[in-house]
Formats: C-alpha cells, structure tokens, sequence
C-alpha cells in the first residue's frame, strides 16, 4: 500500500495561473496610476484655482480699500474746500511729478485716471513724466498693459506724524512728503511756501517734503493759538498709481497689478514701484459722478473716462477743457479680468466671452474669447468715496 503523504503531488502555481494573476496585477496598477495621476492633476487645478481666487480677491481689497481713502486730507473738513468742485479751467496734473509744485497741484485731484480706448490699445499717457517712472529695472515702458486702465488716487495717512506721532504710527522721515492742514479760519501765516486750500474761508494747507518747514499752520483752542506747542498735525501723503503691466518680473508673461506708490529714494522724494498680485490681466473703471445741479455727494452718473463725459453744465468734454469732472467723482466701481499664472493641461479651451462694466460710449465693455489654456475669473465691486462725497453734502 502506498504512503499517502509520500505520494502527493507538489503543490504550486502553474504558468496559466501565474499569467492570470499577473494580468489581474497589471491592470489594477493600472488603475491605481490612473487614478494617482487624476488625483494629481485635480490637485493642481484646484491649486491653480485657489491661486486665482486669492490673487483676484487681494488686487480687489487692494485697489478698493485705497480708493475708499481718496481725498482724505486729515483735518481739512470745510464747507468749500478741497475737491467739493474743480474750475473748468483746472489743468489735468502730472501724477508722477515729485517736484513740491506738480504734488501740490495735484491736491485737488483726489483721484484721476487714464483709459484704455480699447482691448489692443494702451491708455495715453501723453503730458506726464510716467513714461519715465516705469523705466525701472524690472519694469519697461513698452510692459504696460493694453487694455487696461490706470487709476491715480491721492490722500494722507489717517494717523499723524508729527509734530508728535500718533501711537503706532511711523515718525516723519526726511524727504517724504507730508500734508498740513490749519485748524484755523482766517489764520494767514503769510509767505510764498503755503497753498490757500480754501479761497472763500481762507482755509490755509501746506504740502512739503521737509517736515522741519511745516511749522506755521496751528491749531484752534479758545482762540487760535500761534503758539510753537500748538503746531497742527502732519500726516504723510500719498499718491498711489495703479496699473497692469505684461510681466510681473521682465520676459515671464505673467499680467500683474502693479502700484508705483510715492515714497523716498536716498532721502529724495520718489516712486516706488512694487508689484501686488499676479495674474491680473486688466483693470476697468467706471466712475460716479454727481452731476446734479446742487451737489449732494451722490453718484448721478458713471463714465469710463470723466475727461470725455459732458456734465450739466455743458462741459465740452476734453481733457484741457473739463478736468472739473475729476473733482465731481464720488463713486467707483473697480473691474479686474484674473487669470491662472500656468496653462491648463489637456484639452481645455477658454472660449468665453467677460464683461467687464460699459465703455465710455455706453457699450459693454468685453473682453475675449481668448480661445487659450488659462482659466479666468471677473472680481467687481463699487466703492463710494466718502471723503469727497460726504464734504459736497454739507
């Protein structure tokens, strides 16, 4: 009788069995690669998304939270004073002049713009010194971007510099300039070196890039003191220049909000340019203007370009005949074309069509279809300028 277990058979895989569970292998790796390679890819969207959604959102809070402190000149709050109405025979400002004569005659101008024809065209910026400004080492004239608007909006830091600074805020600094107003009606400190602020009140303000000078404006105590210990406050001004440019760093093709902010170089008053968000392809504005015949600080219409808008009073609409317009802007709303900073992979296409407001003709104002690899989102919003529109109401 044979032994059972010396008799058995080895046991193992044959050829056929191994084939089969090597095949079952394969095409599980397979799916597992798939789905890693999905998943990665998703992954990378949604990156490139986040990305869109944060750079478009900062630009916005960035742009709007500025012009909300357009025509804030500290304490400077009369009935008829700075920005409640421009003479139509006001000239338009150079916003890039760093001279104390070209900031001054800006004062009035609390915001101001330059407007893009159209899609292929960029705004003009003939009779300024901007061309200049952009000839910085990461940024070429020619890298302005077609298309899209550039916003000027000027104002002073809400806490004071001096004579002695407010808590939390920067000590003055030699070569910026700051703003001074006089708390004071009627106090005429005499001398070439003030500016009337208001011609009716006799409303004096001084503008310098010398702190050390800003010692004659006062402030008002039971009667108007004169005083050394009674100096008014000085608050820094700014003059904040928005634009897009093609590339964020010189050959890269990425569209940037970019804002040449008035500061100091070596103790001399300059710009300096710095980059705020990527990915931004344009920017659209429409301004609000109250354009009643009593002025109530309400936006009664908007424009794309204040400079060609005829108002009540019949204003040719020129840029050297009705600057008076800037002054009557109580409102904006603030348009941005975001798009991702890399192509997406594979076969997407965008194809579609955005509105970004109206054109100064009242048309819509579109843009595209771009018919390429990157995704694009629109970031709106409205801003009402307080400032301004709130003194036109008293």
């Amino acid at each position: 009788m044979r032994n059972p277990i010396t008799s058995r058979r080895p046991q193992g895989f044959t050829l056929i069995e191994a084939m089969v569970a090597l095949t079952i292998g394969l095409i599980l790796l397979t799916i597992m690669s798939l789905v890693f390679v999905a998943n990665g890819s998703y992954r990378n969207d949604l990156d490139r998304s986040s990305r869109l959604v944060e750079n478009g959102t900062y630009a916005l809070q960035r742009v709007s939270g500025d012009a909300m402190l357009a025509g804030f000149y500290a304490e400077l709050d009369v009935a008829t004073d700075i920005g409640k109405s421009l003479p139509a025979t006001a000239v338009k400002p150079d916003p890039c002049l760093v001279t104390l004569a070209g900031l001054r005659s800006g004062l009035p101008f609390y915001v101001q713009g330059y407007a893009a024809p159209n899609s292929t065209t960029k705004p003009a910026l003939t009779g300024t010194t901007c061309a200049a400004l952009l000839q910085t080492p990461t940024l070429a004239v020619s890298d302005l971007r077609a298309g899209s608007d550039i916003l000027v909006v000027r104002h002073t830091e809400p806490c004071a510099a001096g004579p002695t600074a407010d808590t939390g805020c920067d000590t003055a600094v030699a070569g910026i300039a700051y703003f001074q107003a006089s708390h004071c009606a009627d106090e005429a400190p005499g001398g070439s070196y003030n500016a009337t602020c208001d011609t009716t009140l006799n409303r004096w303000c001084a503008l310098d890039n010398d702190y050390t000078a800003l010692t004659h404006l006062h402030n008002i105590g039971l009667n108007c003191s004169t005083g050394a210990t009674s100096v008014a406050s000085y608050h820094r001004y700014y003059v904040d220049i928005w634009f897009v440019t093609d590339n964020d760093n010189v050959g890269d093709g990425i569209p940037t909000l970019k804002l040449a902010q008035l500061d100091v170089n070596s103790g001399a008053t300059a710009f300096a340019v710095s980059p705020i968000a990527e990915g931004i392809e344009t920017m659209q504005l429409e301004y609000g203007i109250d354009n009643s015949t009593v002025l109530d600080g309400v936006a009664d219409a908007y424009t794309a370009d204040p400079d060609t808008f005829t108002n009540t009073a019949g204003c040719p609409g020129t840029a050297t005949a009705c600057p008076k317009n800037w002054g009557d802007v109580t409102a904006i709303k603030i348009h941005l074309l975001g798009r991702n900073t890399e192509a997406t992979p594979g076969g997407y296409t965008n194809d579609k069509t955005f509105t970004l407001g109206l054109k100064a003709d009242g048309t819509a104002n579109t843009y595209g279809p771009f018919n390429d690899k990157f995704k694009r989102h629109v970031y709106e919003t409205s801003v009402r300028l307080r400032n301004p529109a709130d003194r036109r109401q008293q």
